[in-house]
């Protein structure tokens, strides 16, 4: 990465620049007990969690900016923020985070970044996994989607995932949101496989994501797998971008961020 410069937030009274720097958190969390990443005030969220515990540390109001809105019970394995500060910041900063964050928040690492890197607008990619099983087990309800009673057509599901490959288009399988100025995504890979006889895993990564898009599509391409929807219904909504048979929403439990690409970090 080149060097990086200090960037003019505002102006002294004196008219001298006021300089910050900007740095990128590196973090995952169980989404179990929140109400997703953005902040609401009167809810507990990832954002107003770790905005008040660097807020602490640094002695001064810090507002941090996610790489997306993940919902009320979604994870993270993988997940990217950033933040502007004109203070520098103290020796162990990520090891006195992760002391004042719960458990349910782990820091890997924070870092300076050009101050026009950006934890939404910079990322490439984004990358999710899907967990569900069909066997009653307490050791996987909060990071998978229980689905006991239904069976699987897993060669059908194979290929109604398939399919969604050959579109770009994703208003049918997306909740509508005023913020989205286009329904095109362009997806890099897609694909359901079978853990054991009682476990899958749904993995989708993409440029970017509509509002409910992944648990959409787990929710629909299961529905088809199962005939209650027939492929060839799903593939008329999708040529014409009509809405679906059904309006399906998988569990959130079961969805995991797991990667965020950016073009000044190797991963």
């Amino acid at each position: 990465m080149d060097a990086i410069d200090n960037h003019i937030e505002s102006i002294n009274e004196d008219n001298s620049p006021i300089l910050f720097n900007r740095y990128f958190i590196h973090l995952a969390y169980d989404g179990s007990n929140f109400s997703g990443w953005q902040f609401q005030g009167n809810v507990p969220t990832i954002q107003q969690t770790i905005e008040e515990a660097i807020s602490k540390i640094l002695n001064s109001p810090t507002s941090i900016i996610g790489c997306g809105r993940t919902d009320a019970g979604v994870h993270a394995t993988h997940y990217y923020a950033h933040f502007d500060t004109t203070k520098t910041l103290p020796e162990q900063f990520t090891f006195k985070l992760n002391n004042v964050l719960p458990n349910a928040i782990s820091i890997y690492e924070v870092f300076e970044v050009a101050t026009d890197a950006h934890a939404r607008y910079s990322a490439t990619e984004r990358e999710y996994d899907y967990f569900l099983h069909t066997k009653k087990d307490p050791f996987k309800i909060r990071f998978s989607a229980e689905f006991r009673f239904y069976p699987y057509n897993f060669e059908k599901l194979q290929e109604v995932t398939q399919l969604l490959l050959q579109y770009q288009d994703f208003k049918s399988l997306s909740k509508y949101n005023p913020e989205n100025k286009t329904t095109i995504c362009h997806l890099t890979k897609i694909a359901w496989t079978q853990i054991d006889d009682h476990s899958y895993k749904f993995n989708i990564a993409a440029n970017r994501f509509l509002y409910n898009m992944v648990r959409r599509i787990v929710a629909t391409t299961l529905a088809v797998s199962r005939d209650r929807i027939s492929l060839s219904d799903f593939k008329k909504a999708m040529d014409t971008q009509s809405e679906m048979p059904f309006i399906l929403t998988a569990p959130p439990q079961g969805l995991h961020l797991v990667n965020v690409k950016y073009p000044f970090i190797n991963n």
